[in-house]
This record gives C-alpha cells, sequence and structure tokens, in this order.
C-alpha cells in the first residue's frame, strides 16, 4: 500500500481510463500519449465556488430525493461498464485494495456490480424511470451514435420535458479503436473500421427562450463541418 498514494496524486494527469487501456498498449507495443511521461504532478481540477455535495448511490433512486435548475446526465452508452473502465479511480476511492483478474488487473467486483444502462434490454426502462424521476426546468443528456439508442429514440424518451435541442459533434474514438486489433503475440489480427463517432448533447427545456438559443446554433456552426444542432419542438 506504500505506493498507493503516489498513485492517488498522479491519477489526474494519465488520463482517467489508463488502466483500461495500459494491457492494450503493452501488447503492441504502443508509445503511450506524452502527457504519460511528463512529472507526476497534482493539480486541482477548476471548480465552482462554493460547497458542493456528492452523493454514491443508484441513480435512479438517488433522482427521486434531487431537484436543481439543471441536471447534467452522461449514462453509460452500451454494454462497456463505467465500472470496468474506470477502475483505478473505483480502487482510488474505496481505497480497498481489492482482489483484482485479467491482464488489466480489474477489479473483481466488476463480474458481480452490474447497472442496467449496460444491458439492452433493461436500459430503456432506466433512462425512462431516471428521466421522471428529475425535477428541474432543464436536463441535458450526453449520449453518441455508439450506443443502444439512436438520437430519435432519445428525443422521444425526452419529450415530456416540452422543448429538445441536440447539439452533435464529431469526436476521436478511444485509443482501442484506433491502434487496431492484436492478439497477445502482439500480431494485428484486425482492421479498424472507422475512428471517429458523433457525440450528442440533449438539451431538454421547460423554457422556450433557451430553444430558441439553441436553435440559432445551427447558423454559428455552419463554418464547422464537425458540429451541429438539431432542435425539435415536443408538447
Amino acid at each position: 500500500m506504500a505506493d498507493r498514494p503516489l498513485t492517488m496524486f498522479c491519477g489526474p494527469k494519465p488520463g482517467p481510463r489508463g488502466g483500461y487501456y495500459i494491457p492494450q498498449l503493452k501488447t503492441v507495443g504502443f508509445v503511450a500519449p506524452t502527457p504519460q511521461y511528463n512529472d507526476l504532478r497534482l493539480e486541482y481540477p477548476p471548480v465552482l465556488p462554493g460547497r458542493g455535495k456528492a452523493i454514491l448511490g443508484d441513480a435512479v433512486e438517488a433522482s427521486r430525493a434531487l431537484s436543481a435548475d439543471l441536471f447534467y446526465l452522461d449514462p453509460p452508452y452500451n454494454q462497456h461498464s463505467y465500472l470496468g473502465n474506470y477502475h483505478v479511480w473505483e480502487t482510488l476511492v474505496r481505497w480497498d485494495n481489492p482482489e483484482t483478474y485479467g491482464i488489466a488487473q480489474k477489479r473483481i467486483d466488476v463480474r458481480d456490480r452490474k447497472s442496467p444502462f449496460n444491458s439492452k434490454r433493461e436500459a430503456k426502462q432506466a433512462m425512462l424511470s431516471l428521466f421522471s424521476n428529475i425535477k428541474a426546468r432543464h436536463l441535458v443528456v450526453s449520449f453518441n451514435n455508439e450506443g443502444f439508442f439512436a438520437a430519435k429514440e432519445i428525443e422521444e424518451m425526452l419529450k415530456g420535458w416540452g422543448y429538445v435541442s441536440r447539439l452533435t459533434r464529431q469526436h476521436q474514438r478511444y485509443v482501442g479503436a484506433r491502434i487496431g486489433i492484436y492478439n497477445p503475440q502482439g500480431e494485428k489480427v484486425g482492421q479498424i473500421s472507422h475512428t471517429e463517432n458523433h457525440e450528442f448533447l440533449f438539451v431538454a427545456t421547460h423554457s422556450r427562450n433557451v430553444y430558441e438559443l439553441l436553435k440559432g446554433q445551427d447558423s454559428k456552426q455552419e463554418s464547422d463541418p464537425k458540429a451541429h444542432s438539431d432542435s425539435v419542438a415536443k408538447g
């Protein structure tokens, strides 16, 4: 455990999914991005002034007791779990020195702690329950085009909010998709299908003014071929 404080301090710099990618990078001899080799240092992230509050719990259940002007939701998009991808952060927060498995040395509870958002059969009901529980004037939801739901499906789920806008931007896929597919011997065994996807931000609001403001982003973003927005008025 002696080296764990150092891990805690250097955690923010190499990248939150370092533990997920390390076995891939080692296998293929991939040279990691420069930040991996910089001097280790702790930097405070930019935060809003005032006191904050963190809640540990099930999102659907916790949302029943919360209210705010705006909620931002970043649910899992598909079968890839946050716990599995960010297992290093989980251990840093829990500080529990868990039993691990596999090349990536993931926490053993990754095998058992499952989220309905990672199940194609259960994800829609989980999303609908979460949306219906939230008490706010504005709701922002992050998703992409490689998730369980198409953009139109999410807009349909949000129709009870009154006005729905969708901001879209091209984005590079995760590093594993960009370096290719390799076997344990380091031999390339597959082809890269694509290196970019479309990231979505859905803004659902009860305010027509906010809706009109977002609708006006269309003309402003015409100069950027990677960005555009779509607005849908819902009754």
